[in-house]
């Protein structure tokens, strides 16, 4: 009895409050990386020239077995010294770099660290606050199913994630029926 109360019991009550859980998480990922964000856009940057000097190979696993991305290796000048630096995004298209040996790049390099330089696009610039919507976003979706969908009145882990399985399907299949 001692082990139904001390383990099974908690679990219940835990099972039970799983999705609020899951979207708390979201929430406070999204709330994070939206905080990086703005942090970053504040800091005192200057543009500079640079070139590509080298394209570095990354090798990440995962279920479909291995994938490979590429980073960009850079080298600049700021205030009389030299650096070298690997882009801290992976950026590549089907498989293949976007950039090239010897081509030339304007770099932000930021004032407080002159060894963090990134590349000044769009992409790289507001990546962060991407990402963190996208954490707002999903989790308002999954609520739309909970709360649409009819997922409160199901009790059980398995049901509610057939039930967000099948009303994204739904979505899917409405989206590609406009096309």
């Amino acid at each position: 009895m001692k082990f139904l109360i001390k383990t099974v019991i908690p679990f219940i009550f835990i099972g039970m409050y799983i999705p609020e859980v899951f979207f708390f998480i979201f929430f406070i990922a999204a709330v994070f990386l939206i905080i990086k964000y703005f942090q970053g856009r504040n800091r005192d940057y200057t543009l500079v020239q640079g070139s590509v000097v080298a394209i570095k190979e990354n090798i990440s696993k995962d279920m479909d077995g291995k994938k490979v991305h590429y980073a960009p290796v850079f080298a600049y000048a700021y205030e009389g010294k030299s650096y070298i630096v690997e882009h801290p995004v992976n950026i590549n298209v089907q498989g293949r770099s976007l950039f090239t040996v010897g081509q030339k790049v304007d770099l932000r390099v930021y004032q407080d660290a002159p060894d963090q330089a990134m590349l000044n696009s769009h992409f790289t610039t507001h990546i962060l606050l991407y990402a963190g919507l996208g954490f707002f976003i999903v989790p308002g979706i999954i609520m739309a199913a909970f709360i649409k969908g009819g997922l409160v009145n199901f009790y059980t882990l398995g049901d509610r994630i057939q039930a967000i399985f099948v009303f994204i399907y739904n979505i899917i299949e409405k989206l590609i029926s406009f096309f």
